[in-house]
């Protein structure tokens, strides 16, 4: 007989600062975020003590039943060990993003008719993005833009600009606008991001290049990049709902 499973506790108090900018704890979020890890068949380390760890896959997610299923250990020492752990820490990587969750229990079970471990769904997950940002090219069908407040010598005014690509860590702009000139080092403050589908919200950004490119068709476009400056955490949580949500979009493109 499978194991039932009960659900996992808060992880909220055994996180850095910076994991919990990167907390989602949307069932449905969750979900999606472990099918495209199952997808990607990436390792996963199982951590039973702060040091000490086993490899293992991620072999079923199973959300109606409130579990996740792994291969167990070939070492039965092993998975012992990480079933008599009062508390386990899952860590694995998807296209260079972290994913990371705990859970407060883990018990043997069969998949398929091999040994697997089995644990409730986590309550909550870090995705985290650190400094080598992914950066998510956004589909024309679909446009984003940005308004960025200026002034010159009459009242003030808003360009509207279409956004190439975004990360956590800023987008890339196409500027179009007569009136402004986006310079290198200059910050422009309560910009304004209307996500498609996850809402709204305003930040500074600091110009951080600028250069034109030459299309197919010969048109000559300006662009920038651009880092948000201390963006609200609000806003990153939109930002990586977005993301995700245009990943599983391509994915299920590229499955056909």
């Amino acid at each position: 007989m499978e194991a039932q499973v009960e659900s996992a506790t808060q992880p909220e108090g055994i996180l850095t600062e910076e994991e919990r900018r990167f907390l989602i704890e949307s069932p449905v979020e969750i979900a999606h975020i472990l099918q495209a890890t199952l997808l990607k068949g990436s390792p996963v380390s199982a951590y039973y003590k702060p040091d000490e760890f086993v490899l293992t896959t991620l072999v079923a997610v199973e959300p109606e039943l409130d579990r996740l299923v792994f291969r167990a250990p070939q070492d039965p020492v092993q998975t012992k060990l990480i079933t008599s752990s009062p508390e386990v820490t899952f860590v694995t990587s998807q296209d260079r993003i972290t994913i990371k969750f705990h859970v407060d229990r883990v018990e043997t079970t069969t998949h398929e008719g091999s040994p697997a471990l089995v644990t409730p769904l986590p309550l909550a997950l870090v995705r985290l993005q650190r400094r080598e940002y992914f950066r998510v090219a956004c589909p024309p069908g679909i446009p984003l833009k940005c308004m960025i407040p200026f002034t010159t010598k009459g009242p003030a005014q808003k360009a509207e600009m279409m956004v190439n690509d975004l990360s956590m860590g800023g987008v890339s702009l196409s500027n179009q606008h007569p009136g402004l000139k986006l310079e290198p080092g200059k910050i422009y403050k309560d910009c304004a991001f209307s996500l498609p589908d996850v809402g709204a919200f305003n930040t500074a950004l600091e110009v951080v290049n600028a250069y034109e490119v030459t299309l197919q068709d010969g048109t000559n476009v300006k662009r920038a990049g651009c880092r948000f400056v201390n963006p609200p955490p609000a806003g990153l949580a939109k930002v990586q709902r977005y993301t995700m949500m245009l990943e599983q979009r391509s994915a299920k493109i590229d499955r056909g």
